[in-house]
């Protein structure tokens, strides 16, 4: 009897011991990627080898989510549509490329919340139907303690699984009609000619979408170009863009694949020396550290190079711009600060520039020798400091007895508008000063990464030690201040204050251009815009003291042509392009559709662009580097305008003909840079 009993507990053994291993080979093609580590794993080594070479072997790109693909490849069509500025290759290669990762991860949280979606329903009907559970456990042995067939145990579980869906469940049904919709629907997608005739249609679809908005891609490209006068794009460029674009989220789907890969391996061989609680984390952890760590240190790499590129560049020399002899320039021989000291655009800065005897032609009016002040952080401790430094050559060149005093925030590596600092020079007659800081080496997209906050720095600092200077004198002593800054500069000034008011107060006036959507106050001030006025060219408070323009003629009126009131003082002018990507930049492009976009008031704005989250952000991201390489007057290009803006802000009141003077003498006096 006890020699029975120990066989049967034997035999029991065999078959629990065998039955996991039986099912997870049968099962194990079509159910591995969405049960991955199956309790099989536990049993050693060659189970995992074997259930990953018979994975890989079978189903290769089973993990790949299906509806991400579509979405993916619904944003990649997107993506071709039109934007800002007409695109190059490597413009159309990013946003494709970004748009479709975006598509991707979009797809596939969809199909997550649907399958979420789907389990509570299967889950709610069959509690109503069924009340207790009535599943039985897994046969394994027959009535007489023998081993089933394999015949047997199929039929088995095929009984099981019948007993448990919510259209099969016992009792009384509460839903006929839903239970039979749920069987059609399960048996339909469980067929394969089902399946292959669905991958057959998407399939044709993906290819026949791809080739339509290839082609109108290239009707709309050439459209921009046209409206900002820059040059079309060939279509062998759009062809190279997709295609690496298409390569770009095929790379970032080949990194998930390594990580769901390592995590898996993880899994595994922990399963057998760990709970599976830390086993689970350990595999999604691990993987994900291991990756967060290699990209760091290839982020920090890349950000050394071009830290060293930035600097590499600073030093060099513009062609044509010589170190001036004059002691109202920095960098001159009776300037304390050494030429060298200067940098790259603080050299073009104080090297180049009209004399008086050019403005004098140019205006018909006497002129005198204008001032310009630099100084660079780079050979100061701080930016406070670099902005004592240039206060100092302020006093040296007797700047504070001039009629104007013009404070110029910079861009990333010190750059300044040459139309703006020359279109005061020639209004004034040269009665003039300018003072700069460079506060970084870094271009502005590096410099926004790496210091977001130096160009407010520079633009209070400055502001604060003009002050201090100007403080003793008695106001009728003191020159009139205005403010200057395009790009990365106007968002430093718009951040110097905490209010627009506070800031208006401190100064007489001033022009900005290009200044980003992100600056301080911009929002605030296009939010309490006059009702009826355009977000391209708002009309603050009857245009009182702030004016919006797209071109010169909008300081005077509005969009729709009507007449603004009194310019009282002080003048702060804002120059805006419609075209430019760089003002129309912003994080809430992800979430919703901005007013520009639906009031279609931009004159250099293809009326075509449509607004579809993570794509137009990805679009307009990629227009800003190309937005300074189109001609003057669009995108990021502000040059001829700064005339007629100083002319109203000073209140020269010169003539249409004086200003067409004016504006070739600045363009002759222009460096090469």
């Amino acid at each position: 009897m006890r020699g029975r009993m120990l066989h049967d507990r034997r035999a029991r053994h065999r078959v629990h011991r065998g039955a996991p291993r039986a099912r997870h080979t049968s099962h194990m093609a079509s159910n591995s990627w969405q049960h991955p580590f199956r309790r099989s794993l536990r049993h050693g080594k060659r189970a995992t080898r074997v259930s990953v070479r018979v994975d890989i072997a079978t189903r290769p790109f089973g993990w790949i989510d299906r509806w991400g693909l579509v979405i993916a490849q619904v944003f990649g069509w997107a993506a071709l549509g039109p934007s800002l500025i007409p695109r190059r290759w490597w413009m159309t290669a990013v946003a494709i490329g970004l748009s479709q990762i975006s598509g991707y991860m979009t797809g596939r949280s969809l199909h997550l919340a649907v399958r979420a979606a789907w389990f509570v329903l299967r889950r709610l009907i069959a509690g109503r139907g069924a009340g207790p559970s009535t599943r039985p456990s897994a046969v394994r042995l027959g009535g007489d303690g023998a081993r089933l067939s394999a015949s047997e145990r199929a039929r088995a579980r095929r009984t099981t699984r019948a007993r448990t869906r919510p259209w099969a469940v016992r009792g009384r049904a509460t839903s006929p009609l839903a239970g039979a919709v749920l069987l059609h629907i399960g048996r339909m997608l469980e067929r394969d000619d089902v399946r292959a005739a669905s991958a057959a249609v998407v399939g044709g679809l993906a290819g026949a979408g791809t080739v339509a908005s290839l082609r109108t891609s290239v009707t709309r490209q050439s459209e921009i170009a046209r409206l900002v006068r820059a040059r079309m794009p060939a279509r062998r460029e759009q062809l190279a863009g997709m295609a690496a674009g298409t390569g770009i989220a095929a790379g970032a789907l080949g990194l998930e694949w390594l990580r769901l890969i390592a995590a898996r391996g993880v899994r595994s061989r922990l399963r057998s020396v760990a709970p599976g609680a830390v086993a689970l984390v350990a595999g999604v952890a691990l993987p994900a550290a291991v990756l967060t760590v290699a990209g760091d240190r290839a982020v920090r790499r890349i950000w050394s190079r071009m830290v060293a590129t930035a600097t590499a560049n600073n030093d060099l020399d513009i062609p044509g711009v010589t170190r001036p002899t004059t002691p109202l320039r920095s960098g001159s021989p009776a300037s304390p600060v050494a030429w060298s000291a200067l940098g790259r655009h603080g050299r073009a800065f104080a090297g180049s520039g009209a004399s008086a005897t050019d403005i004098a032609s140019a205006t018909g009016r006497d002129a005198i020798e204008p001032i310009r002040a630099f100084t660079s952080v780079a050979s100061w401790r701080s930016i406070a400091g670099a902005a004592r430094a240039a206060t100092s050559e302020l006093r040296r060149t007797g700047a504070y007895d001039r009629d104007v005093l013009v404070i110029a925030t910079t861009t990333g590596t010190g750059w300044l508008s040459d139309w703006s600092v020359g279109a005061v020079e020639h209004l004034t007659g040269g009665n003039c000063a300018t003072v700069a800081v460079q506060y970084t080496l870094l271009p502005s997209g590096l410099a926004v990464l790496g210091h977001p906050r130096g160009p407010i720095i520079a633009a209070r600092a400055l502001l604060d030690a003009v002050e201090r200077d100007l403080s003793p004198r008695p106001p009728q002593q003191r020159p009139r201040v205005f403010v200057t800054g395009e790009s990365l500069g106007a968002f430093g000034v718009l951040g110097a204050e905490s209010s627009i008011d506070e800031l208006l107060a401190r100064i007489d006036g001033g022009v900005l251009a290009g200044a980003p959507r992100v600056s301080r106050h911009w929002d605030a001030l296009v939010a309490s815009r006059d009702e009826g006025s355009p977000e391209v060219t708002p009309v603050i408070d009857g245009g009182r003291r702030i004016r919006f323009a797209t071109r010169p003629a909008e300081l005077d009126a509005d969009a729709a042509g009507t007449p603004l009131g009194t310019w009282q003082a002080p003048r702060l002018a804002m120059l805006q392009h419609a075209s430019d990507p760089i003002v129309w930049w912003s994080p809430r492009l992800l979430t919703r559709r901005p007013a520009w976009m639906r009031e279609r008031a931009g004159r250099d704005v293809t009326t075509r662009m449509q607004w579809m989250s993570a794509v137009t952000f990805w679009q307009v991201t990629t227009d800003m580097p190309a937005a300074v390489d189109t001609p003057g007057g669009v995108a990021h290009r502000y040059f001829e305008e700064y005339v007629p803006a100083w002319d109203a802000v000073l209140g020269t009141g010169l003539d249409d003909a004086t200003l067409a003077r004016v504006t070739e003498s600045i363009r002759a006096s222009l460096p090469q840079r």
